[in-house]
């Protein structure tokens, strides 16, 4: 993830796991000339978890965030609402960490899905599709979020021998 997390402006800070954030977490970015004064809270593993990596998922989901704010449409009609706009970003984020774990991580994405897909009360499916019907995002976001991904992230091919 380093090579994200330098083009966010993530380098350093700390990560909070607490129990009581449920699994909407929280990240603050610090100052904008800081790099290294980041903090994220994020929930613990709970007992819909489906895999050990669920905290990590979390901590991805919130290191999306900056770069889906960053990227979000702006609403120039000033029809949505903020309640609207905070749920567009977090679909938004959850499907760029799932792009995020598939460029850097890819012998994880797919436990990435299941985790958010129960988090979201469907299926445990796996299935890309099935993901991408649960956290619904405006073709044109997604593809910018996409492309930064793909300019800041190198892309690496799972190991040998992992499925």
């Amino acid at each position: 993830l380093a090579p994200y997390l330098s083009a966010q402006r993530l380098e350093g800070g700390i990560i909070l796991v607490a129990e009581a954030l449920g699994p909407e977490g929280r990240i603050f970015a610090g100052r904008p000339d800081d790099a290294t004064d980041n903090v994220i809270a994020v929930t613990a593993s709970s007992a819909r978890a489906t895999t050990a990596d669920a905290t990590l998922f979390a901590v991805v989901r919130e290191l999306c965030f900056p770069l889906v704010t960053r990227l979000a449409p702006s609403d120039r009609s000033g029809g949505a609402t903020r309640d609207a706009q905070a749920a567009r970003a977090s679909l938004a984020a959850v499907r760029c960490g799932e792009r995020l774990t598939a460029r850097a991580l890819p012998e994880l994405v797919a436990e990435y899905r299941r985790q958010w897909l129960i988090l979201a009360g469907r299926t445990s499916s796996t299935d890309e599709a099935a993901f991408q019907e649960a956290f619904p995002v405006d073709p044109k976001f997604d593809q910018a979020i996409v492309a930064e991904l793909s300019r800041t992230v190198p892309a690496r091919s799972m190991s040998p021998g992992i499925p």
